[in-house]
């Protein structure tokens, strides 16, 4: 399992233009590192974090003041969780689950909200339809693509 570096959380948060009071979703929550970072910001934020992980979901539960829903992402929906006005995620990686949560994500946002996002750069280069689908996506909604130094993102915990 990949957490999010201290560092690169608070990077996130800062980036995702939170709102005193406002409702922030971490998707794919694991230990709440991106959630740690967004109380640091704008303490007094309505705090909605998914994890699937029972393990994970177990530290959540220790942290005061969000809403935890342990079940997977991708089943979830608006009606269940509302819309956000910030989002940050770093969902797992492999077979192209970090473009299918990113665009997930993406449809629990409140209008002028912000959406920060960790991805592989598997999308760049690759064939598939569902990554080219989202370099025409991200075209779309004119994302900004910030390229992260080799190494910085990942801290590896058993």
């Amino acid at each position: 399992m990949f957490f999010t570096p201290k560092s690169r959380a608070q990077a996130m948060a800062e980036k995702a233009n939170l709102k005193a009071g406002g409702r922030v979703l971490e998707p794919s929550a694991g230990h709440g590192a991106l959630i740690n970072a967004a109380l640091a910001i704008a303490p007094d934020s309505d705090i909605v974090a998914v994890e699937l992980n029972t393990g994970n979901a177990k530290v959540l539960k220790s942290k005061e003041g969000i809403q935890l829903h342990n079940a997977d992402f991708l089943t979830l929906t608006p009606s269940d969780l509302g819309l956000f006005d910030s989002i940050l995620i770093n969902p797992p990686f492999t077979k192209n689950q970090d473009i299918k949560h990113i665009l997930h994500a993406a449809k629990f946002m409140a209008p002028n909200s912000t959406l920060v996002a960790i991805a592989s750069t598997s999308w760049l280069t690759g064939s598939q339809k569902i990554q080219e689908g989202f370099r025409l996506w991200l075209g779309v909604v004119g994302a900004t693509i910030e390229e992260l130094p080799v190494g910085e993102i990942w801290s590896r915990w058993p």
